[in-house]
Parts: structure tokens; C-alpha cells; sequence
């Protein structure tokens, strides 16, 4: 009997048939435009949103699977709010949720609701390499063995 020997391609999940929806919101369109072309680059189907209101149709209309969410929203609206409301959704309890941040301090009570909420915290700015990676990692993936060149977003 030929033994087979197991590669490292093997033991790779199969690709999604269809691009994995990520819901971007940032009020920066910079942001949005650049994180949405490196997201589609890699296979995933970003949907945009710039406040909370529009993240929360967004969510309600689509099956999203991953957030990249910004915390420093203008006009008053809450990350911290959106994530607990979207938490609170039975479908949403799992979904990975990276938060980026502008802010290079935290208080206490934000981290909580943050880790209550088991999100991820990237501080701007940050690499698309390692945002691309972590999603890879929260989603299933595999993540790139080398990861694509690092691009960092502007303050």
C-alpha cells in the first residue's frame, strides 16, 4: 500500500464559492475606500457604512460575517453603543468585531465594554496585513504564510 504523504495545501480549508461580506464603518471615506479595496483583493465582499444608523440598516439587511468598526465616530454616535446592540442580535453573538481607534488611550470603562463584548482593538495606524490576518484567523481561514505588504493608514 503507497503511503500518502499530507501536505500543508492539504490540510487548507477549501476557498468560500462566494466572497465572506465584511461590514466597514468609518466616517473617513479614505478609509472605507482603501479598506474596502484590500478587503475585495482578498476575497471578502465589503459593505461600507459611515455612521451608526447606516450600520445598523447594513446589518439588518445583510448577512455579515465579520466588522471593522471605527470607535471615534462624529455627531455623537457610539461604537461601543452599536456593538452592544449588535451583540444583543442571537445571530451576532460569535461574529468577530475589530474596532480601530484613533485614541491613543482607552479609558477603563471603554476596554470593558470592549471586552465584554470579546472585539478586538487596533490602534491607527494600522496594517492592512495585520487587519487582513486577523480576519483570516476569526473567520476560519488560513491566514497568508507571508503576509501582503503592510499599508498603513493616515491619522
Amino acid at each position: 500500500m503507497r503511503q500518502h504523504n499530507v501536505t500543508a495545501a492539504d490540510r487548507r480549508p477549501t476557498p468560500p464559492s462566494r466572497p465572506r461580506p465584511v461590514l466597514v464603518v468609518d466616517d473617513e471615506s479614505l478609509i472605507q475606500l482603501s479598506l474596502g479595496r484590500l478587503l475585495r483583493l482578498r476575497g471578502f465582499a465589503p459593505i461600507s457604512a459611515a455612521t451608526i444608523a447606516g450600520a445598523v440598516r447594513v446589518t439588518e439587511d445583510s448577512a455579515i460575517e465579520a466588522v471593522v468598526l471605527d470607535l471615534g465616530l462624529p455627531g455623537g454616535e457610539s461604537a461601543l453603543d452599536f456593538l452592544a446592540w449588535f451583540r444583543g442580535l442571537p445571530r451576532h453573538k460569535k461574529t468577530p468585531v475589530m474596532i480601530l481607534t484613533g485614541h491613543a488611550y482607552l479609558g477603563p470603562e471603554q476596554m470593558a465594554i470592549i471586552k465584554r463584548y470579546h472585539s478586538l482593538v487596533f490602534y491607527k495606524p494600522v496594517s492592512f496585513a495585520t487587519l487582513d490576518h486577523c480576519l483570516e484567523l476569526l473567520l476560519g481561514g488560513v491566514a497568508p504564510a507571508v503576509p501582503p505588504k503592510s499599508i498603513g493608514f493616515p491619522r
